[in-house]
């Protein structure tokens, strides 16, 4: 996530469209009319939908959509959310952001209808009353609506409140969520270019938000590949491989007591995982992104916090790292760091890859040396 200023920090903007950055081939999303206030609220939740009442509520509201639909669209996702309405002939359509302890209120739902780019905007009581309040399409649609259809969405804003929050030290419900537009850049500046640096021209799929504090507005434009997690199995895990020729629990198998046969087993387990990770980098290898590869482009990391599962010892870690990052990473290397060296020194060195300047990670006691190309 870059806070899109020409110093790389958070910055209040004039404007809820532009960000004060120095030109760029880079085009902005268009403008857009500032979002009010979400209509969701604590005090508007009832309790969790039935399942029984979700799936009346469901065949009711697509028997509607279906009825609007194009050709080429199909209902693909369904949103059903627990609400308290106004009690009018519009449940609250024309006045959703009004609150009042004066206004008269009706138990009722928010459905949310995905299909194809548009989302429709059903508020229903429990009865019969059954309201259109919208049609957005996928990319313009309100800030509230967003959140409850896009899990990526809801962890960006949560990064940027979490960090604006700690820049002015306060209450994260502090900064609000303006704007969350889905975006393709490019090129990999992501709309905010540093005239030190190359971009490579590419389109990449990210957002732009902008968050509220008081009267300041802050922009921030992020991409939504850059960093990926996988964990083959949680680490308690116990599952056998008898295709492998190890039926025994994995964790059992671990702890092998110096057994032969159990410490074969695991090395034929290791082998697996191994060879599974040489097809996704020769995957990477394949594929051309400018001038290089993805491989070369990213960092790979895989390894384990125990060496030994026998005597779960946290030294003498077994760590890969593939790919060059762009450069940053002289491969083809065997290194063996000083002993006590935490691998969080490896973590803290990874975060600076990525544009995080920071010196700590974890129990890092230093950023770890030697890595570069």
């Amino acid at each position: 996530m870059v806070a899109c200023t020409p110093d790389a920090i958070a910055t209040p903007i004039p404007t809820l469209a532009i960000s004060p950055i120095p030109p760029t081939n880079t085009p902005f999303p268009p403008t857009e009319t500032p979002t009010p206030e979400p209509r969701l609220s604590p005090l508007d939740l009832t309790t969790a939908t039935p399942q029984d009442e979700a799936s009346r509520l469901s065949a009711l509201v697509q028997a509607d959509v279906q009825t609007r639909l194009e050709a080429d669209e199909l209902v693909e996702d369904v949103t059903i959310i627990p609400m308290r309405w106004e009690d009018s002939p519009t449940l609250g359509c024309e006045s959703p952001t009004v609150p009042s302890a004066n206004i008269r209120r009706v138990d009722g739902y928010w459905v949310l209808v995905t299909a194809g780019e548009r989302i429709f905007d059903y508020h229903t009581n429990q009865g019969q009353l059954l309201v259109l309040c919208a049609i957005y399409t996928t990319r313009d649609m309100p800030v509230d609506v967003r959140q409850l259809i896009d899990p990526l969405a809801v962890e960006l804003v949560a990064l940027a409140q979490r960090r604006l929050a700690n820049q002015f030290d306060i209450l994260e419900r502090r900064v609000k969520p303006i704007e969350i537009t889905p975006y393709q850049w490019t090129d990999t500046s992501l709309g905010c270019p540093d005239p030190n640096q190359t971009y490579v021209d590419q389109v990449i799929k990210g957002y732009r938000l902008v968050m509220q504090v008081g009267e300041a507005l802050y922009a921030f434009h992020t991409d939504s590949t850059r960093i990926a997690t996988f964990m083959f199995a949680n680490e308690g895990n116990n599952r056998g491989y008898p295709e492998l020729g190890a039926p025994e629990g994995h964790h059992d198998l671990s702890h092998h007591g110096k057994s032969e046969d159990k410490q074969a087993k695991i090395a034929m387990i290791n082998l697996y995982y191994v060879k599974k990770l040489a097809y996704f980098l020769d995957s990477l290898k394949s594929i051309r992104e400018g001038e290089s590869t993805v491989l070369d482009n990213s960092l790979i990391v895989y390894g384990s916090g125990i060496s030994d599962g026998d005597r779960h010892n946290h030294d003498d870690l077994p760590i890969l790292l593939a790919g060059t990052g762009g450069g940053r990473v002289k491969a083809g290397r065997h290194i063996k760091f000083p002993g006590e060296t935490p691998l969080c020194n490896f973590y803290a060195w990874t975060q600076q890859q990525f544009g995080i300047q920071e010196d700590k990670f974890g129990d890092s006691k230093a950023v770890l040396k030697g890595l570069e190309g």
